[in-house]
């Protein structure tokens, strides 16, 4: 059974292509997709099945027809909760999940992902988001989550706001469990350390196919640069082997 799946402030389709890529599981088809990037819009269509809807949310939820879906998936624009929105105060994008839910409503959807900054966390609308998904029938659970613990060859935190539907899954949902474990304490578990940026492209060959993107394949991105010289001392004072934020 393929679940139907819709991403909301979907960008160039990211939340997507986890949901549906048969390499992370896939088993949910795209509906479809709402941004209001053009050129987001437009990447998306290009790459998935479904509506690629180029709309503001709220004018569009407000006058479109959305179809019925299974899963609600997105992040509201985290520039509100960002560390570089100092006083947290007077930004509109901090609201933008009430359009969010107000879609989950309308779709249907049994579920829905949300994610964020790990600022949400702490921020004085998260209790305001699960009150208002409590109103809707859904139960949540959120947590901030660190994307190296999942296998991804980066240290990301993130706020997850996990909701089901109550009467449709009695039983609940489950946020997933690590899979990868920080190398500091790899005494304490089992599980694989931390993937690093060269387990992710170590196989790239040393030269690059040249500094221009072109029309031609291969696109794999494999693209040179010319750095300034600030950039390439940058690069000298990295040690071997990398380097963890604030060592």
């Amino acid at each position: 059974m393929a679940y139907r799946i819709a991403d909301l402030f979907a960008g160039a389709g990211g939340m997507t292509l986890g949901f549906t890529d048969e390499r992370f599981g896939g088993g949910f088809v795209p509906v479809f997709g709402v941004d209001n990037d053009g050129a987001a819009v437009r990447t998306h269509h290009a790459n998935f099945q479904g509506q690629s809807v180029h709309a503001n949310i709220e004018d569009w939820i407000a006058h479109g027809d959305p179809p019925a879906v299974d899963v609600i998936v997105g992040g509201p624009p985290c520039q509100g909760f960002s560390l570089l929105n100092k006083s947290r105060s007077g930004d509109q994008r901090r609201a933008l999940w009430e359009p969010y839910l107000e879609t989950v409503k309308t779709t249907g959807a049994k579920i829905f992902v949300m994610e964020n900054v790990a600022e949400l966390f702490r921020s004085p609308e998260l209790p305001h988001i699960r009150a208002r998904a409590d109103e809707l029938g859904f139960a949540t659970v959120a947590a901030v989550l660190n994307t190296a613990n999942f296998g991804a060859p980066q240290i990301r935190k993130r706020t997850i706001v996990l909701g089901w539907d109550r009467a449709k899954i009695p039983f609940g949902v489950e946020l997933p469990e690590p899979t990868h474990v920080d190398p500091a304490l790899r005494a304490l578990s089992n599980l694989p350390v931390w993937n690093t940026v060269r387990d992710a492209i170590g196989d790239l060959p040393p030269e690059p196919i040249g500094t221009d993107f072109g029309l031609e394949a291969p696109l794999n991105l494999h693209f040179g640069r010319t750095p300034t010289e600030k950039s390439q001392k940058r690069y000298r004072a990295v040690p071997e082997g990398g380097k963890r934020r604030g060592q």
